[in-house]
């Protein structure tokens, strides 16, 4: 009877440890076949040809001018029911479910902005990308390439797309305002990452009957401009409103980088 026991015994350890080693295994393989569970049963695949995530991007915006930095995700396609994106080494870092009519028409173009905190206070002490501060935050993100896995809207297939999440920016044009605002003008520095596209934009902000009003000309620039002409009819609505009324005048200059992060200057017309 005791040596029953001491094999009974045994026999419940023995067990107890195997169902503890079947547990991770376990969580392994429902993982692997989560995009099947959202699917409800159905069988899902590869979407083709139309059926397609257009654009998928993930990036840093910084305003070097005011000094806060954020973090975005972009994505545009074909309607879908569910998206889920994960970083580099597969973790998921944003979930997004659509419901009611939401889910059964689906999303398509999805847009977040991280919130964007102000890392120094340039009146303080100068902006640098190079910084504790700034890299401390950068590196919350885990650089490397995300996936972008979705569920389409009608098909139940995969919706599937990729970004590459860098540290790498530009460095901060500098900029001539001396003609503004009928031109305004920049030097693009050769250090730090290659430029690919510009973004300019005059911004006026003007009393309109009383009320606080903003008016913006915006345009995308190839990388090898180096000055914007403010068209002819903003300019003309500029010099329609009084020295008095006009409580803002600026120029934005935003460059963007290969793998999508933006560095932003920015400076009011004297």
């Amino acid at each position: 009877m005791k040596q029953t026991r001491e094999r009974n015994s045994e026999m419940t350890r023995s067990m107890r440890l195997l169902a503890i080693l079947l547990i991770p295994a376990l969580a392994l393989i429902l993982g692997a076949a989560a995009p099947q569970a959202l699917a409800r049963g159905w069988t899902i695949w590869e979407c083709e040809g139309d059926l397609e995530l257009e654009e998928s991007e993930v990036f840093f915006e910084f305003n070097f001018t005011d000094c806060d930095l954020g973090i975005q995700v972009f994505l545009d396609g074909s309607p879908w029911r569910s998206m889920t994106v994960r970083d580099e080494i597969g973790k998921p870092v944003l979930n997004v479910f659509t419901r009611r009519a939401w889910r059964t028409e689906g999303g398509a173009e999805f847009s977040l902005e991280g919130a964007e905190p102000q890392l120094i206070d340039p009146e303080e002490e100068p902006c640098s990308l190079t910084d504790p501060r700034v890299q401390a935050f950068l590196q919350q993100y885990r650089e490397g390439e995300y996936t972008f896995t979705g569920v389409a809207a009608e098909e139940r297939c995969l919706l599937l797309g990729d970004a590459e999440l860098t540290y790498d920016f530009p460095t901060p044009p500098d900029l001539n305002l001396e003609d503004f605002p009928e031109v305004a003008r920049w030097d693009q520095p050769n250090a730090g990452a290659q430029v690919v596209s510009y973004e300019a934009v005059v911004e006026l902000e003007a009393l309109v009957e009383g009320d606080e009003q903003v008016f913006k000309e915006t345009a995308t620039l190839p990388a090898g401009a180096r000055a914007y002409k403010t068209s002819l009819t903003f300019l003309r609505l500029i010099n329609s409103f009084t020295e008095e009324q006009i409580k803002e005048l600026k120029f934005e200059l935003l460059a963007q980088e290969e793998s999508g992060n933006k560095i932003i200057v920015e400076a009011e017309a004297d």
